[in-house]
């Protein structure tokens, strides 16, 4: 049980280390991307809010234009505002402002503030005289105006950039390392991708809410002339969506492995064992015919010849040469009590 819950603690530090290194990654391939510039400023340049605050700037510029003996109202002065931005002259130069702007961000050059140039003048004194006639003769042939861009708050973002590109492939490997070390450390690897699979989801909600909800937030609360700072930083934000969602269908696949693989081991050690097939007993032919050997009977105990009587003892006498004493080979029997003594014979007369 302690390897278990272990392996499902590392298992989610490691997939919150892989959604990291993916957001990162992603990050450093579309907002922090230096060769995404051009893309980002068209993003800023189709902004509504963008767009509404540099209409505003173009007319207050505008206004500078017009004599004060003529009377231009203000529903007029930014319809021609408008019209001066879409012209593609200015498009192309607030673009190109834009670029800049990024790159800063990124931090490489510095931050343009405004735009000097006769591009607004000619364009708004070519929208003045189409909307008021009279005022070809009190208008410059070739205005300049200085109008402010949005481009303030915004931060260098260099040095994060810069550790992203260090700590990225780091973040990689650990999750990757981790991942295998969890499914080696469990003992139950099926009830390890089910947790994993539901902290990966709810962890994919938690930053899809954010990347939702906050660039909502930082929109609200931007000061004046920040809009730009606004929308780069919501593209950021917003750019973690994608490793969210790929977060969560990680999370409802490792739910699903998990599940499928718990109930085929369960259905593997409930399955009852085959039955083994018996064989068919066939008739073991007949043994040959063998006669039954006789039955074995002990040898009876060898019998010693029976031993002569003792004899009695010989007269003393003296003993001749011609007949030697020959030895009795048979062991000596027990010697046995002597016979009472009886008188001795006198021996015969000479």
């Amino acid at each position: 049980m302690i390897r278990r819950s272990v392996a499902g603690i590392i298992l989610g530090i490691s997939l919150l280390i892989a959604s990291l290194a993916w957001s990162g990654f992603v990050a450093l391939r579309t907002v922090l991307d230096p060769g995404q510039s051009e893309r980002m400023a068209d993003t800023l340049y189709e902004d509504d809010e963008v767009r509404s605050a540099l209409a505003g700037n173009i007319a207050t510029a505008v206004s500078t234009l017009i004599p004060p003996e003529i009377d231009v109202p203000r529903e007029q002065v930014d319809a021609i505002a408008v019209a001066v931005l879409d012209d593609p002259r200015v498009e192309a130069l607030i673009t190109q402002a834009f670029v800049q702007t990024h790159a800063a961000f990124l931090g490489e050059g510095e931050m343009p503030r405004q735009l000097d140039a006769t591009v607004f003048g000619e364009a708004a004194r070519e929208q003045l005289v189409a909307t008021q006639p009279e005022l070809d003769a009190f208008l410059p042939p070739a205005p300049t105006l200085s109008v402010p861009l949005p481009t303030e708050h915004i931060p260098d973002l260099g040095p994060v950039r810069r550790a992203l590109q260090a700590v990225v492939p780091v973040l990689t490997i650990l999750a990757v390392g981790g991942i295998l070390l969890a499914l080696i450390t469990t003992t139950h690897r099926p009830s390890v991708f089910r947790r994993a699979g539901m902290w990966a989801i709810g962890a994919a909600a938690f930053i899809l809410l954010t990347g939702i909800g906050l660039p909502w937030i930082i929109r609200r609360l931007a000061p004046d002339n920040a809009e730009v700072a606004a929308v780069l930083f919501s593209t950021l934000v917003r750019s973690v969506l994608v490793p969210a969602i790929v977060l969560a269908g990680v999370g409802l696949a490792s739910i699903v492995a998990g599940m499928a693989w718990a109930s085929g081991a369960r259905a593997a050690r409930t399955e009852p064992e085959p039955r083994r097939q018996r064989r068919p007993r066939t008739a073991a032919p007949p043994a040959p015919y063998r006669p039954a050997a006789a039955p074995h009977r002990p040898a009876p105990p060898a019998q010693l010849p029976p031993r002569p009587a003792a004899r009695p003892p010989a007269a003393q006498g003296p003993r001749t040469l011609e007949q030697p004493a020959i030895p009795d080979p048979r062991p000596a029997p027990l010697r046995q009590p002597p016979p009472p003594a009886h008188p001795a014979t006198p021996p015969p007369p000479p």
